[in-house]
């Protein structure tokens, strides 16, 4: 896969956005910008999703892009355990730290919330949360179809991706009722 070229953070001013999913090797966020953990001159955000629909998601993009070749969910949902964690990289001992370092964390699940109360926090207009870049659900692997065991298995096999997705919601909720209790004062 072939990313952009770096992007040099030292031009970057208060109106850039510097965006991507920094999931390679290489390419996770503290290789590729480690001058941008830790700096007072950067505001860190991220949005999170519950830790099954992101390997499923997965899945179905990468059997679009003929990426996959495994074909059992089964056997792709227990390769890569821990898949979030690995990409910030961040353990059971540093999850709250490394999360701690984002300016904002956004959940994916409730996107148009997580936009709103970001605007609210930077001052900026509310807008409407397009959705792009959609990959097709109907690759048969939504979690309809998936067994109790499986989903079990997939949780404990990923247990640390859980504690940091819930600890992102318990974040969330916590910056907007701080947010809301602030607006109605």
């Amino acid at each position: 896969m072939d990313y952009p070229e770096k992007v040099n953070i030292e031009r970057l001013r208060s109106a850039h956005c510097l965006c991507g999913h920094f999931e390679l090797d290489g390419y996770h966020l503290h290789q590729r910008y480690p001058g941008v953990l830790g700096s007072d001159r950067f505001r860190l955000f991220t949005f999170v999703r519950e830790p099954l629909q992101v390997r499923l998601s997965l899945y179905r993009y990468e059997k679009e892009q003929k990426a996959c070749t495994v074909e059992s969910i089964e056997d792709r949902l227990s390769a890569r355990p821990n898949y979030v964690a690995d990409r910030l990289p961040a353990t059971q001992e540093n999850y709250k730290e490394i999360i701690d370092r984002y300016f904002f964390v956004g959940i994916l699940e409730e996107g148009q919330a997580s936009l709103d109360l970001l605007a609210r926090i930077l001052g900026k207009p509310r807008k409407k949360l397009p959705w792009a870049n959609r990959t097709r659900k109907d690759s048969g692997c939504d979690e309809v179809n998936l067994s109790e065991e499986l989903i079990g298995k997939f949780r404990e096999e990923n247990a640390l991706d859980y504690l940091i997705y819930e600890y992102c919601v318990e974040k969330f909720r916590r910056n907007l009722a701080e947010q809301t209790v602030g607006s109605i004062l």
